[in-house]
């Protein structure tokens, strides 16, 4: 179109129109789409994805986690041998919620599960219609106890399939969960900070930080630089932040990441990026 500048590129109905994803991660999905235009792989920095999105660094961050956990974005770091550079943005176009995925596992059991069944009821029936004509009604009765007995086994192999899937998400719940309080991720947190107060309101900030968008990773790292430093310097317990302080809105821990991981600028021209001048 005339006065028209820019490129463009594709995003599909798939995701687009999907209710379990969230009206922000489909806006960086399409936001994504439209810079990697008929390839499926982008390079931009978060600095130019937050300044040209309107958002925060820790908006991003979170709704881009939530892409990458659906499927629908694989994210790898660009490095040229020990420097690391930004995030490669691969897009697969494709979508598979948790909730998706069980209800399609449901429906295939208790489909299998009805057509072996009405093979049984299928044999059963030709054999009570080959029996002598003074059996016949003994016959029909017969059968029809056999197609309820059918429906009941159904009814109870799918009430089976629903209480194996709902314990199979509890158990894997309680499999990241020690004594049901706190997440085993928290515990090592836990374990790697250097002051052991408020160990509840701490775990509060922990969870909301990972909403933000914060990995769990980045905050273990966080928090063993401050350990390693209080021991440097031999700080008083007095003088150490609590940990939910620590974890606070005001992301003090970020003082004890290496500088330049949250922009994600991109460190190196080794990576073959089309797009690197963006990141400047």
């Amino acid at each position: 179109m005339p006065g028209k500048k820019g490129g463009y590129g594709l995003v599909y109905q798939e995701i687009m129109r999907n209710c379990c994803l969230s009206v922000d991660a489909k806006a960086i999905y399409a936001y994504l789409s439209s810079i990697a235009g008929f390839g499926n792989k982008c390079y931009p920095s978060m600095d130019t994805i937050t300044h040209e999105m309107g958002i925060t660094h820790a908006r991003a961050r979170k709704y881009i986690n939530e892409l990458v956990s659906n499927g629908i974005v694989e994210k790898e770091r660009c490095q040229s041998g020990n420097i690391k550079g930004g995030n490669i943005y691969k897009l697969t176009h494709e979508v598979e919620t948790e909730t998706v995925k069980d209800l399609h596992n449901i429906a295939e059991k208790v489909e299998i599960q009805s057509t072996t069944d009405a093979s049984t009821t299928d044999a059963s029936t030709t054999d009570v219609s080959t029996t002598d004509a003074s059996t016949t009604d003994a016959s029909t009765t017969d059968a029809s106890t056999t197609d309820a007995s059918s429906v009941r086994r159904i009814d109870h192999q799918t009430t089976n399939n629903n209480n194996t899937n709902n314990n199979s998400i509890t158990n894997n719940r309680k499999n990241n969960m020690v004594n049901g309080e706190y997440s085993k991720a928290f515990e090592e947190f836990w374990k790697a900070y250097p002051r052991k107060i408020g160990k509840g309101e701490a775990y509060k900030k922990y969870k909301a930080r990972l909403n933000d968008g914060w990995s769990k990773a980045e905050l273990l790292e966080a928090a063993k630089n401050y350990a390693g430093r209080v021991a440097r310097e031999r700080t008083e317990q007095k003088y150490i932040k609590h940990a939910k302080t620590f974890l606070s809105e005001n992301t003090p821990f970020t003082d004890f990441l290496p500088k330049g991981k949250e922009a994600g600028q991109i460190l190196s021209e080794d990576c073959d990026n089309p797009y690197a001048e963006w990141g400047q």
